[in-house]
């Protein structure tokens, strides 16, 4: 193994070690992001959740990182209906990634699944260059990592008996819309 690939290895296993710190989903969202800019070259990541809605089920923008810089939050994003996107409709159906081509660059768009224990939960985009297969074997392995961890983290934080929020997540999610609120927004919003 030559230098090079040792240090990508101790990138990754340190990023590993990062991503199971978080004890919420969205800084777990965050340090994922931040995981894969600092593996895979690309200039654009985004995260997104699946949410059923009135209208049928949608896709919300969750976490997005532009050349190495945090620029969303899911407190300011809106639902977008993810069958206008016919790259999320192909991975739903399938289950597999979908690469295509971007017109005029050398650049490609990557959607890649997001599985929990029900199925498809969401989807990662990356535009970047054309995946290797080695890049593509590091997305689903920190997919399946985010996967598994998130699966624990909903475990925590609800009651087996009721499935409502336990108490101490409770607290927690009111805390963190009252700091929200009184603090100054840091996070400028995308437009949906």
């Amino acid at each position: 193994m030559n230098q090079a690939e040792q240090k990508t290895q101790h990138r990754l296993l340190e990023s590993v070690a990062t991503i199971t710190e978080q004890r919420d989903r969205e800084r777990l969202e965050s340090s994922l992001l931040t995981t894969f800019t600092e593996i895979i070259p690309s200039s654009h990541i985004i995260l997104y959740r699946l949410i059923p809605g009135e209208r049928g089920e949608g896709v919300m923008r969750v976490s997005e990182n532009r050349n190495g810089v945090s620029v969303c939050s899911i407190r300011h994003n809106t639902m977008l209906h993810y069958e206008q996107h016919p790259e999320f409709r192909t991975v739903k159906e399938s289950g597999k990634e979908c690469v295509q081509p971007l017109p005029g660059k050398n650049t490609s768009q990557s959607v890649y699944p997001v599985m929990d224990s029900h199925g498809i939960s969401g989807f990662l985009e990356i535009i970047s260059g054309m995946p290797s297969e080695a890049d593509r074997r590091i997305v689903y392995a920190l997919l399946k990592i985010y996967s598994n961890y998130i699966d624990i983290l909903q475990e925590s934080e609800t009651d087996t008996l009721t499935g409502l929020l336990s108490r101490r997540t409770f607290d927690q999610n009111v805390e963190m819309v009252i700091s929200e609120r009184t603090a100054p927004d840091s996070v400028t919003p995308l437009p949906g």
